[in-house]
């Protein structure tokens, strides 16, 4: 056949191109690809299709091609800006532009290009057929929409990737789906949230469904295409911010998933997450998540990992599997060693000849029976099999002979003198390997298991172009690396160019380098990362951070440690954000002291404290040895906002510890620097401050005025991050303590509103902790009110919220009210044991205040139990609790509480008397009319019984006068019922 096209003529039976008379020289390989552009002229021909037409079963980099596409463009004179030829297709491909013509012959196609449609899978896959079924028959049921998660487990060079990458080889797969793979990496990113995923959504995002992926993202997911900012406009950027500001991990999961589900409603996916031995806790937290989402979904996920890592490292990772095996939600293939068989059909594949009558494959009998010593002297290991294989190639011991490769020599003497590991072979390999080569494969260990060329030819000093040849020198010859399908969009950083071969192959290169050399390779790599990401530096703030740590620069790496911390928390992944902010200090522990050093560790430390609230507590020692560090380390010169910062962190551990004269003191500091400030949003966490101290300490109407300031001053779009810096939203803190503040002074109805607003703000600003500590106060505030149904609802939601994302201090708190609620609708004598185990617990974690208020919830169950002694010495120590605390909001109800236990026995109806007597003389002296009112009703009851009625008119009238009539408060309806009563 021949193809003419504008002077040109390409003819297919002499694989000759020529112009006019002359030959135009062009490797088989250029030659092979422009045959096949020139075929389907006009036509889109993807990177994928030729790399699978022209190098069928070789695995190849995207250098690989660009270098036949610059051959054939300098042989036809063309250019890729004006193209007249190859018109290159964004992020997909080319097209062939010239008009062809075509003129057949008898003479037959080469034979390599006779069978472009049926790509053969890697050799390592032999003996993996069984394994290669399950993933076709998950295939086919995910591809049916019914999303399928699937783990492939085993040991180091036991195939995992292997098998993957054949799976994906297949065309079913390559024409039907979208695939990506994303990596954990031990060396990089073992803190880093949701890396693996992000790595992989970064792959789909420049490939060829960029367009509608990032559309879905940009609308259902916003919190994760920030998080991959070099895919949008500043523009769209700065709205997407104030869209996921402080997005908790619970709708960060929901997120993806509803744009992944979109997508793949169009186009099915294929998400490969590989180690997930190194994985962080909040990619394992998706992965839960999509297992257990019921919806429908065109979607395959699959996971490697290592068994041994995860057992010796007690990984979370074997929990969740676990738990998902349990309810049938994953499946897993375990790969084990290859038999004998195995390892011969692999020698068969690699080495054999296909009959042409019989269609069977021939093996020479030299390697028939070396399948018996390679496979005892490998146990069957397929990596092993295939580095010893390619040593006995490099050393001539295996060569090709009549269309055969034999084997020279006795099979028993070839495995002598090999070593008994295949690191100790790749080690032995990596010897042989020298020069720019040498040098391009430390770089890269360094670099990580997936590389791009840029950063690597700014370290070592060579162009791209010189990097991706020698790369390509590499896989071509089958050593240490190979191709990995790059992204035609992707800028110099995120460009992968190759991979390792095997995550063994970069190990034994990073090992094998000297320490001071591989030091000095992070230092450079670091550097050059840094300069070529520019702005976008904090969106690869953990891996700069291990790079300068490696590289001995320990504040640089602090610097982004504490970068990468602070994203980590803004998405409320707070263990990985405390493992990343106190590694950062760790490193600068080795920094010599100096007035930037200490402003440094006082950054860290701000960021870090909040973390520790909502991990330990306020009250625990981790919390205050941070804060008081950070005073130590505030110097006068630094911002006022940070000794604000460190003032509100004490004042807060103050108050979880009980020291309310202290917390008001800093309450008091606070506001006097919001003032001189000026700053709105330091006035408002002043309002925070303040107001909560004064409710503690008994003024309800003092914390009103503050809580209404604050709540005024609040504006989502100013003070949204504040979640972040502070520990919580205080929009939410200011409207949730307020309405406890009016329920106090008697206005019922109000208060019930400025709960439901507390209530919705958590919703909208999406900060996990403000969100369950929202719940936690609206359970409160109906406890409160004696509402119990609603209490129990809320606690219930808190709860859930708590043990889900690990905040102790909270979960405390809602056990506790939670208990309450559930006693008070019925289930008395569990309830009692959960309070009083909630109490210990509360003990446990170091917090003093609120204790007097789980001993009263304590009291009224064992009230219900028929228990009023107990009661009675739970309500002693209360009062003790709060002589110490000053925690004297609850002191009326403490009084009220003993008397309705003292009146269970009439010989004690006195002393009832005199203690709710006593809790209406403090309730009016706080103007906490609600409480008075309570306290009135038990002794206007009292006093029915007795037939005082003119003494139940005198007690009530002018407390109802005093506070706003409420229909839905109970205690209102009971107070007219009564006063009707009497007057009848």
């Amino acid at each position: 056949m021949l193809f003419s096209f504008e002077g040109f003529e390409l003819d297919v039976g002499d694989a000759i191109l020529r112009h006019a008379t002359r030959e135009v020289p062009l490797t088989p390989k250029a030659f092979a690809v422009l045959h096949y552009l020139v075929e389907r002229a006009n036509h889109l021909v993807t990177k994928l299709e030729l790399w699978q037409a022209v190098w069928p079963g070789v695995i190849v980099t995207d250098a690989a091609l660009t270098v036949c596409m610059s051959e054939i463009r300098k042989a036809l004179e063309d250019t890729p800006r004006s193209p007249r030829y190859i018109a290159t297709v964004h992020r997909r491909g080319y097209r062939f532009v010239a008009p062809v013509q075509r003129v057949e012959h008898t003479v037959a196609l080469p034979e390599r290009l006779e069978h472009l449609a049926a790509p053969i899978e890697t050799p390592n896959c032999c003996g993996r057929e069984i394994e290669l079924g399950c993933l076709d028959a998950w295939w086919s049921r995910a591809y049916n929409g019914r999303r399928t998660l699937a783990f492939i487990s085993g040991e180091p060079g036991i195939g995992k990737t292997t098998l993957i990458q054949s799976f994906l080889a297949r065309r079913d797969i390559a024409t039907k789906a979208c695939a990506a793979q994303g990596q954990c990496i031990e060396h990089f990113g073992t803190g880093e949230p949701y890396l693996p995923i992000l790595d992989a959504l970064g792959r789909m995002c420049r490939g060829p469904l960029a367009t509608p992926l990032v559309l879905g993202l940009e609308r259902h997911a916003p919190g994760w295409l920030l998080q991959m900012p070099g895919l949008l406009d500043d523009e769209r950027l700065a709205t997407l911010r104030e869209r996921a500001a402080g997005t908790p991990p619970e709708r960060m999961l929901r997120e993806l998933s509803d744009a992944l589900d979109a997508v793949a409603r169009e186009v099915p996916m294929v998400i490969v997450l590989e180690d997930l031995h190194w994985s962080d806790h909040a990619t394992l937290d998706w992965l839960g998540f999509i297992a257990r989402r019921q919806e429908p979904a065109r979607m395959l996920v699959l996971c490697t990992y290592r068994p041994v890592e995860v057992i010796v490292n007690a990984h979370p990772l074997r929990a969740l599997k676990q738990e998902l095996r349990a309810h049938a939600l994953c499946e897993e293939i375990h790969l084990g060693l290859l038999s004998e068989a195995a390892v011969g059909s692999y020698l068969a594949t690699r080495f054999g000849t296909v009959d042409r009558i019989s269609g069977e494959t021939q093996l020479h009998p030299s390697l028939g029976a070396f399948a018996q010593p390679l496979h005892r002297r490998t146990d069957g290991n397929p990596l092993f099999v295939d580095a010893l294989v390619e040593e006995l190639v490099a050393r001539g011991q295996i060569v090709e002979h009549d269309g055969f490769g034999q084997l020279v020599g006795d099979p028993e003497d070839a495995v002598k003198g090999i070593p008994e590991a295949p690191q100790q072979l790749i080690a032995g390999q990596l010897s042989k390997v020298s020069g720019a080569a040498h040098a391009l494969l430390e770089a890269a260990s360094v670099l990580g298991l997936v590389c791009s060329c840029a950063p690597l030819a700014a370290v070592l000093g060579m162009s791209v172009a010189e990097i991706e040849t020698t790369a390509a020198g590499l896989i071509q010859r089958g050593q240490f690396l190979r191709s990995t399908l790059a992204d035609d969009g992707a800028d110099e950083l995120d460009a992968a160019c190759f991979a390792f071969a095997h995550a063994l192959h970069r190990e034994v290169v990073y090992e094998n380098i000297d320490p001071g050399r591989r030091s000095a390779l992070h230092r450079a790599l670091g550097q050059a990362l840094e300069g070529l990401a520019g702005e976008r530096a904090p969106a690869t703030a953990t891996e700069l951070a291990l790079h300068f740590e490696r590289g001995r620069e320990a504040k640089r790496a602090a610097y982004y440690y504490r970068v990468a911390g602070a994203a980590a928390a803004e998405h409320s992944a707070y263990a990985d954000a405390r493992a990343l902010l106190e590694r950062g200090l760790g490193l600068l522990g080795k920094v010599p002291a100096s007035a930037s050093r200490e402003r440094e560790e006082l950054a860290l430390r701000l960021g870090l404290g909040p973390v520790l609230i909502a991990l330990t507590g306020n009250a625990s020692p981790e919390v205050a040895a941070c804060y008081e560090r950070a005073r130590e380390l505030y110097h006068p010169a630094d911002p006022a906002e940070a000794l604000f910062k460190v003032l509100f962190g004490l004042r807060s551990h103050a108050v979880a510890r009980g020291d309310l004269g202290a917390a008001h003191e800093l309450g008091a500091e606070l506001f006097a620097i919001a003032e001189q400030s000026g700053d709105s949003g330091l006035r408002l966490e002043a309002c925070v401050a303040l107001g909560n101290t004064y409710f503690q300490l008994g003024h309800p109407a003092q914390a009103r005025i503050h809580l209404e300031q604050g709540a005024t001053l609040y504006a989502p779009a100013l003070h949204g991050g504040h979640s972040a810096a502070f520990g919580m939203d205080p929009g939410m803190f200011c409207l949730s303590l307020l309405a406890l503040s009016l329920q106090l002074l008697g206005e019922p109805d109000e208060a019930l509103r400025r709960s439901g607003e507390a209530l919705a703000l958590a919703a909208s600003v999406d900060h996990s902790y403000s969100l369950a500590t929202a719940e936690n106060f609206a359970g409160w505030f109906h406890q409160l009110r004696g509402e119990p149904a609603a209490a129990q609802r809320h606690t219930a939601a808190a709860l859930g919220l708590c043990v889900k994302l690990g905040f102790p201090s909270a979960q405390t708190l809602a056990t506790i009210r939670h208990a309450w609620a559930c006693a008070m609708n019925g289930d008395v004598a569990n309830s009692r044991a959960r309070i009083e185990d909630g109490i210990d617990n509360w003990s446990r974690l170091g917090a003093r205040l609120a204790r007097a208020h789980f001993l009263a919830l304590h009291a009224e169950v064992c009230g219900a139990m028929n228990d009023p002694a107990t009661g009675l010495t739970s309500i002693d120590e209360a009062l003790d609790e709060i002589a110490r605390t000053g925690e004297r909001w609850l002191a009326a109800e403490l009084y009220r509480i003993r008397g309705q236990l003292l009146a269970e026995d009439p010989a004690h109806e006195d002393g009832a008397v005199e203690a709710w007597r006593t809790a209406l003389g403090i309730a009016r002296g706080q103007e906490a009319r609600f409480l008075e009112l309570r306290a009135a009703l038990q002794l206007a009851e009292y006093w029915a019984h007795q037939g005082c009625v003119q003494d139940i008119t005198t007690l009530l009238e002018p407390i109802l006068a005093r506070c706003t009539p409420s229909l839905d408060c109970a205690e209102y309806a009971l107070a007219h019922r009564l006063l009707e009563q009497s007057r009848a």
